[in-house]
């Protein structure tokens, strides 16, 4: 039996990355999105989505944009952690996306990483309205961006 993958479309509005929600599963008023699993693609082009670069399984491994070919590195499972923050978990590695040693400057690295429960692998999910989202670090306040705005196989996040 397929398990069903919903998708998420994230947005890169001036230096924001933004990402809309298609589901139809209902969240309570605390959360923002629904648990589950999820593909995050871009909205400036759909055939791009998160990927984790090669579909590594190790510590550190890179947070990037591919080209959509439907294979674990490139679903995540969002779960809330409670007070409006969530984990991201890629199901291929079932690492988290982890702020590289916890930055809080404008270009800090995001990559997987195995859980440690800190701040920085929390994420704040919250509405940009128009069925978009935004995803911000709860240890820095600093939102995913595509790095440069390009939107090519293997730019950074």
């Amino acid at each position: 039996m397929k398990k069903s993958i919903k998708s998420i479309i994230f947005v890169l509005c001036l230096i924001v990355l933004f990402f809309a929600l298609d589901s139809t599963k209902k969240s309570s008023a605390a959360e923002a999105i629904s648990e589950g699993t999820y593909k995050i693609s871009s909205a400036i082009d759909e055939d791009y989505v998160l990927d984790i670069t090669g579909a590594s399984t190790d510590d550190c491994a890179n947070l990037e944009i591919w080209s959509r070919n439907l294979k674990d590195n490139q679903s995540f499972k969002i779960k809330s952690v409670g007070n409006g923050y969530y984990t991201i978990s890629v199901v291929n590695s079932g690492k988290y996306l982890d702020v590289d040693n916890a930055g809080k400057s404008n270009g800090t690295n995001v990559l997987q990483f195995r859980y440690n429960g800190n701040d920085n692998q929390k994420w704040l999910i919250k509405s940009a309205g128009n069925g978009y989202y935004y995803i911000v670090s709860k240890c820095s306040g600093l939102y995913l961006d595509i790095e440069g705005g390009i939107i090519d196989k293997g730019t950074n996040i």
